[in-house]
């Protein structure tokens, strides 16, 4: 019954019970939203080690990130350098940008690897750390459902107004609401 569907979980292994119930929701077509580790919410492991498998009565998704999100996590850059955030070009005007600054500012969490993503995908911001440059946030759609990825979340970005405002405007653009001021 939820009008969106916010990830923001990190290698979870679901009951396979659970876990259909949320792929059923994204199926639908009813909107979703993932946050950073959202990229690789439903796989266990990084790189599996020799002799894993998946825990009796657990599931994962490991196409999430690639069928839903549109994107392709493939690791994160230093965590010391953190990631500068831009507009994207051609974003300007998307509703999930309404009342952030077009000026570039710094978040302390790593920017993570996600190229490429679908072609699909529109990108309106950007993450830079010296020579290299990744899509940060995008939408698609999914099943008819609009798809949010943001690729920011670390603890200290829910310090940063302008983090608050995108997350705030990616639900309600996510729900078809007018993106408040």
């Amino acid at each position: 019954d939820a009008d969106v569907f916010i990830v923001f979980v990190r290698r979870l292994g679901l009951p396979e019970a659970q876990l259909r119930a949320i792929q059923a929701y994204v199926n639908s077509g009813k909107p979703t939203i993932g946050m950073r580790t959202a990229s690789h919410a439903f796989t266990m492991n990084f790189r599996d080690p020799p002799g894993f498998s998946v825990p009796e009565g657990r599931a994962e998704w490991r196409a999430f990130d690639a069928e839903v999100l549109g994107g392709s996590y493939n690791n994160h850059g230093a965590n010391e350098l953190g990631t500068d955030v831009a507009l994207a070009e051609g974003a300007e005007g998307h509703p999930m940008l309404k009342g952030l600054s077009p000026a570039p500012w710094h978040s302390t969490a790593s920017l993570y690897f996600v190229a490429p993503i679908k072609e699909d995908a529109q990108v309106l911001l950007t993450g830079s750390i010296p020579g290299r440059t990744e899509p940060l946030v995008w939408t698609r759609m999914y099943n008819g459902g609009k798809v949010v990825y943001i690729g920011l979340g670390h603890p200290d970005d829910f310090e940063a107004p302008e983090f608050r405002k995108l997350l705030t405007n990616s639900i309600f653009w996510a729900m078809d609401k007018d993106v408040p001021e």
